[in-house]
């Protein structure tokens, strides 16, 4: 697949030409095949340097991501066991308090996993 279609054409009918003009017209098609070369290699070149920064960006865009999901899980977490908390304080279920303090550490652990990035 090539990079730039209209430069690519542009030196292919330049190749073309070279082979089917008088000679005294060569030399110009000559420069036109060299420039459009050399276009074309400094725009893949900025186009590679595009490429890299949208992978950096799109790396740093997962990482945040995946932190927001913890935090998302800890936040989450931590509004069930609210909600069991008050479920046993109604009820004056001892198994339930303690299953709600098993959810409290975990939405704690998730949100120790979001703040140092794991």
């Amino acid at each position: 697949m090539e990079l730039l279609p209209a430069k690519s054409g542009k030196q292919n009918l330049s190749e073309l030409a070279l082979e089917l003009v008088p000679e005294a017209r060569k030399p110009f098609y000559q420069e036109e095949i060299k420039r459009y070369k050399a276009e074309k290699a400094e725009i893949k070149a900025a186009a590679e340097k595009l490429e890299a920064e949208a992978k950096a960006f799109d790396e740093r865009s997962a990482a945040q991501m995946h932190e927001h999901h913890r935090w998302a899980q800890a936040t989450t977490a931590l509004q069930v066991a609210i909600a069991m908390a008050a479920i046993a304080l109604l009820t004056k279920s001892k198994r339930l308090e303690y299953l709600m303090f098993g959810v409290s550490a975990l939405g704690i652990a998730l949100g120790a996993a979001a703040r140092f990035h794991v």
